[in-house]
């Protein structure tokens, strides 16, 4: 059974890396409060997104931007 996630209420979407570029595959789509704590502490601050979010959070994320490049590279064929 595929794990559940829940749905932003206020979505908002933010880099998760500060130092990539904006792309699809650098971009997150977080809950307000979320994307406030995100862009003070990683985009504004020094801390790296492994230093903020849980182990699970940074695994699903790299999961998905990985998934995003291979849209992205078969896109290009």
């Amino acid at each position: 059974m595929a794990p559940t996630y829940a749905i932003p209420a206020r979505p908002s979407v933010c880099r998760w890396r500060k130092d990539e570029p904006v792309t699809w595959e650098n971009l997150v789509i977080f809950e307000k409060d979320e994307a406030l704590k995100h862009e003070r502490e990683v985009l504004i601050g020094d801390k790296r997104p492994e230093d903020v979010w849980n182990s699970d959070t940074v695994h699903l994320v790299e999961q998905r931007r990985a998934l995003a490049r291979k849209d992205r590279d078969f896109r290009l064929l």
